[in-house]
């Protein structure tokens, strides 16, 4: 059983690598493309969180449920390829277990290459990359805070309306044994640069 778990933790963690390896060689592409059009948004929702949180005197427990989440990002692309990265909050969560309150608040950046099909100013969107997330659990006066690397796969649409772009996105997080992450949002972008095609 030891020898399964450290082999799914390699392949992991060898899959983590190679996603973010991915996003920075096709950000390179990109970025050498004239015509590639710049933007930059925010966008607002709600986040789902479960998220396992650790303590010596209750064990691990798990938390979910849902709050607000925001981000702020930039990205660049061309006709049908491009990328996106940005800052993100998920919110927090909380419960109480044996008297103790346990809460998890999670934040983190994000690097994704970014797939698109225009059809007039309708436009559909697609994304894969990696979530660096960084939690902060607190149990009862005792806090501290865990870092992951995670896949991140996200799908959405939306208006293009000149610079102004309207878009609503489902994004999944983290989908390992020990959490569940996710966030739908709707957010707006702005465009600017590039040579119009």
């Amino acid at each position: 059983m030891p020898h399964i778990t450290y082999m799914k933790m390699r392949l992991t963690n060898f899959f983590r690598h190679f996603v973010v390896a991915l996003s920075f060689f096709l950000i390179a592409i990109v970025a050498h493309d004239a015509s590639a059009q710049f933007y930059i948004g925010g966008s607002l929702g709600n986040s789902f969180i479960k998220s396992k949180v650790a303590d010596s005197s209750i064990g691990t427990v798990s938390i979910e449920g849902n709050d607000f989440g925001w981000k702020v990002f930039g990205g660049f692309g061309a006709k049908f390829l491009g990328a996106e990265g940005g800052y993100r909050e998920l919110g927090k969560v909380q419960m109480d277990v044996l008297g103790q309150k346990i809460e998890s608040k999670i934040t983190g950046w994000d690097v994704a290459a970014k797939g698109n099909i225009n059809i007039g100013p309708v436009f559909i969107l697609a994304k894969a990359g990696a979530f660096f997330a960084s939690a902060k659990n607190t149990v009862g006066p005792i806090s501290y805070s865990e870092s992951s690397t995670n896949f991140l796969w996200g799908v959405g649409g939306g208006l293009k309306l000149g610079m102004l772009g309207l878009r609503v996105e489902y994004e999944s997080l983290d989908m390992s044994e020990d959490n569940n992450l996710a966030m739908l949002t709707f957010g707006a972008t702005i465009q600017f640069g590039g040579r119009k095609k």
